[in-house]
């Protein structure tokens, strides 16, 4: 409540006296203005300024419950998707139950055809009815595509079924910083996708100057920090906290030596090397600056120096990524930096192909007399492979390094086997790179060859839906692009790195179809470990697990083309490698001019067996030795034969299948084989698909479940949040909302005040003279 103010009871003017109680009378309405704003409105705060300090925390609380507000309205949405899916998980488990149950009664004897064609039907129709659920929409989105919730997840293509979706979860926010899925995708309900034809080689890429220090160490990176050279009197620190790969890292510790030295830094196949020149002695060390880690992620911490010798550093480990050039996956090539003494000067010379083949070549320059500036010659001789050499013929103290380069160039012999580039840590300004004179002394010898090329050329065969794709990688140059082209073939492939990041993975979303991977004539799937089926693959993998059932004894007979049979016994192998070493070495084998050798198919995939023997008349077969079956599970003989003959046009070759085939793991995949089985009446089939029908069951029930336990949390978040809902709107009303019993009490009293003051006003104007007197 406002004071009144007293009249004064000394003499004043009639102005002073008349303002200060029309203050008075201006102060009571604008009280009762703001009362009966606060009563009518419900609000004690009607602007921020009426209490900014209240206001702050109001608008706080209003931002609290409107961001608590949407993740209710986020979480219904995500309830209600959740419930419809595991609704649609129940319709597919229900399907499911239905055909074991079927399929059960069709096996054994006393099922007739007429009965399991019936059950056949069923099944197809079972695969129709789980494409329709798995392709049900909740408010426009698919319930089963993953997080590309507008494609359609599933499709029949060619009588096998298709997944279009992906294996992404959609994240949702049920609360302030609770995120959570609000999916199932079609792969955790269904099966969509087979196992993963894993990468067996490790791609771990070798070190280049273009290497990124974020990949090395498999990708745990480098800390970007300082270290000290020091060639025993004198360091320098090098600071690499701006560079990004190791080439810049190499710019920056020969630009910064110890005083007076010269710092020459090279990469390994694996990592960094460092050498000081020879002249200035010490012992050349290097340590971390203010307890970094720079320099051994680097690889090259040595704090107790390695004298004058070079510094060879530790593997790096760079790990494998998207941009990762296939150039430095398999290998390395051969190369020298040949050095003369001043500026401008110094080449690279590298071998065009990786290999140790192109190691220990001398390269050095003579003066015959002969050639003058300008005509400079170049020759490699590998007649004698202890003692090569790259030998240029110059004018001494006339030709410089550019002369050397065209000679270079010129020589097709040489620029087919070499490439030659000027050295740019000797070149200052780019107008004088390459005219320093070389030096006839001057020697350098090629190391770092290692590993083979990549063979883009042939490329590698994928088998799926019965058909073959080819996949072409002649334009590729980085893992990214090898992906690419993996799933743009038109196989329905899915292609990526691994988690390890050392190798890649090839996936099918294709379901009711056998996947393979073999090569075209080349070693490309070889060489990228994705080949399905080779020589490390365990016989125990054979034949969807099966395996090779091989007893102690003769398996089969090999009859050459010299009419000699061959007796093998596989009871010791192991691997598909195995098997071919126990063909390739049989005791009575080892003659090459009648020598049956097994390998794997150049084409495709599977074991081949090549009889070259011209003069044989025979034609190469393989026989079973009655009653094993390993030679039907190496895919030598079909099943259910007794003998495979080699083709008449090619009497001397017998290729075999691949009995090592990928196949998708789900409800789909069971179904469209199921129904195959049955109308074949294949009984062993049948119950390998029955086993499978159980793990379908398990896993949709299994998603039931985790859908389930989704939904109870959702239920428990949604009450907290109902809870904090009517908390907040408490403390957001004390802070904001008029207390109507306090508001009223004031404006009557505030009433009162304004009619004493206004009967002040009154009294006052009302004086005479007399009463002033």
């Amino acid at each position: 409540m406002s004071r009144i103010i007293p009249l004064p009871t000394s003499r004043t003017t009639d102005v002073l006296t008349r303002s200060r109680l029309l203050s008075q009378i201006q102060q009571d309405q604008r009280r009762l203005l703001e009362l009966q704003t606060q009563i009518s409105s419900g609000r004690k705060l009607v602007n921020p300024s009426d209490d900014a300090t209240a206001s702050v925390r109001a608008i706080q609380l209003q931002r609290l419950l409107e961001r608590k507000q949407q993740s209710a309205v986020s979480l219904g949405g995500s309830r209600t998707f959740l419930s419809a899916t595991e609704t649609a998980a129940s319709s597919v488990a229900d399907v499911l139950v239905s055909i074991r149950g079927e399929v059960i009664g069709a096996i054994g004897t006393t099922a007739t055809d007429d009965q399991r064609d019936a059950v056949a039907n069923q099944v197809r129709r079972a695969v129709d009815s789980l494409a329709s659920i798995g392709n049900q929409r909740f408010r426009g989105r698919h319930l089963f595509a993953g997080a590309v919730t507008d494609v359609e997840p599933f499709s029949l293509v060619d009588g096998y079924v298709n997944y279009g979706g992906n294996r992404n979860d959609l994240p949702s926010f049920a609360d302030i910083g609770f995120q959570y899925f609000s999916n199932v995708t079609g792969h955790d309900a269904f099966g969509a996708i087979s196992g993963a034809v894993h990468g067996r080689a490790d791609l771990n890429p070798f070190v280049t100057e273009r290497t990124r220090l974020d990949d090395l160490h498999g990708g745990l990176g480098v800390g970007r920090g300082s270290f000290s050279v020091s060639d025993g009197s004198s360091s320098s620190v090098i600071d690499v906290s701006g560079a990004q790969t190791l080439g810049e890292v190499i710019d920056l510790i020969e630009n910064n030596p110890p005083d007076g030295r010269t710092l020459i830094a090279r990469v390994t196949h694996n990592g960094l090397s460092l050498e000081l020149d020879s002249q200035g002695g010490g012992n050349l060390n290097i340590t971390e600056v203010a307890g970094g880690r720079t320099a051994f992620d680097l690889g090259i911490f040595e704090p107790l120096g390695v004298g004058t010798s070079t510094l060879i550093g530790k593997d790096v480990d760079p790990r494998l990524s998207l941009t990762t050039r296939l150039d430095d996956i398999l290998g390395t090539p051969a190369s020298a930096v040949f050095a003369s003494v001043g500026a401008n000067n110094d080449l690279v010379i590298e071998a065009k192909q990786n290999g140790a083949v192109f190691n220990d070549i001398t390269i050095q320059l003579i003066d015959s007399g002969v050639v003058t500036k300008g005509n400079e010659t170049v020759v490699y001789d590998d007649s004698d492979p202890h003692h090569k050499t790259l030998t240029f013929d110059v004018d001494a103290g006339n030709t410089n390094t550019n002369d050397l380069i065209d000679a270079f160039q010129l020589n097709p012999t040489v620029n087919a086997l070499f490439s030659i580039r000027l050295y740019k840590r000797d070149t200052g300004l780019a107008t004088d790179a390459g005219t320093g004179l070389v030096d006839v002394n001057s020697l350098a010898m090629t190391t770092g060859g290692s590993g083979v090329d990549f063979d883009r050329t042939a490329g590698l065969q994928i088998v799926n839906k019965d058909k073959t794709y080819v996949v072409d990688f002649a334009a590729a140059e980085t893992i990214e692009d090898v992906l690419n082209a993996v799933e743009v073939s038109g196989a329905n492939v899915l292609a990526t790195m691994n988690v390890a990041g050392t190798g890649i993975d090839i996936l099918s979303s294709i379901s009711g179809a056998d996947f393979h991977i073999g090569e075209n004539g080349g070693a490309t799937a070889t060489q990228l470990g994705i080949r399905s089926l080779d020589r490390d693959t365990p016989l125990s993998d054979l034949n969807y697990g099966i395996g090779v059932l091989a007893d102690s004894g003769t398996d089969f007979f090999i009859h050459r083309r010299d009419g000699f049979d061959l007796a093998i016994d596989i009871s010791e192998a192991q691997t598909v490698g195995d098997v071919l070493d126990i063909i390739n070495g049989h005791v009575d084998n080892q003659d090459p001019a009648t020598q049956v050798v097994a390998q794997l198919k150049s084409f495709g995939n599977g074991i081949e067996l090549t009889d070259s023997n011209a003069t044989g008349a025979d034609t190469l077969t393989v026989t079973r030795n009655l009653p094993n079956v390993s030679v039907w599970q190496l895919g030598l003989i079909p099943v259910g034969m007794d003998q495979n003959v080699a083709d008449p046009g090619t009497p001397g070759v017998l290729s075999g299948t691949d009995q090592n085939p990928i196949e998708t793991h789900g409800a789909f995949n069971t179904l469209v084989r199921l129904d195959e089985a049955l109308r074949n009446n294949n009984v062993r089939e049948i119950e390998r698909l029955v086993g499978e029908l159980d793990s379908d069951l398990n896993r949709i029930n299994f998603t039931r479940a985790e859908i389930g336990a989704r939904e109870q949390t959702l239920d428990v978040v949604a009450t907290r949040l109902s809870q904090e809902d009517i908390e907040l709107q408490r403390v957001l009303s004390n802070e904001i909302d008029v207390d109507l019993v306090e508001a009223i009490s004031q404006f009557t009293a505030r009433q009162a005040a304004f009619q004493a003051s206004l009967q002040a006003v009154a009294h006052t104007v009302r004086l005479s003279l007399l009463d002033f007197l």
